[in-house]
């Protein structure tokens, strides 16, 4: 990796999901995943947040998502460091859930509307994500 992609990289670190504290999505998801005593779940809300979240965070795919005025979408091509960003993401969360980022993938990936260069660049990483998982859960 070049010094600016690195750089590029270790400034989205820095930033990572910082619109989680944002009103349109704290509360939202603080209220689907950690419910006071008697509190009533709305799934609604909860689509609110994390469509605001995907919208404002291009290491999601769907910020990559082109809606039409046709109706139909398209995808865009993603940059190689949303890309590991979005990589990042999903050992992060193979680390919580037990399970090795390329199930994760294989389970998903027809969910996923992707470009085919961001598709290629994902096969490639997938591996390598899988060795990173094994390196800090095991």
């Amino acid at each position: 990796m070049d010094d600016d992609v690195f750089n590029k990289v270790q400034m989205l670190i820095e930033i990572h999901d910082a619109s989680k504290y944002s009103e349109e999505e704290f509360q939202n998801y603080r209220q689907f995943f950690y419910p006071e005593t008697g509190e009533v779940v709305s799934k609604k809300d909860f689509d609110i947040g994390w469509n605001h979240h995907q919208k404002r965070n291009p290491h999601h795919w769907q910020y990559w998502v082109m809606y039409k005025s046709d109706g139909s979408s398209k995808a865009l091509e993603m940059p190689y460091e949303y890309i590991l960003e979005m990589v990042c993401d999903w050992i992060a969360m193979s680390v919580k859930f037990k399970n090795l980022p390329s199930e994760w993938f294989n389970d998903n990936i027809k969910k996923m509307l992707l470009h085919k260069k961001t598709l290629f660049v994902l096969e490639q990483l997938i591996p390598y994500a899988d060795e990173t998982y094994r390196s800090i859960a095991l």
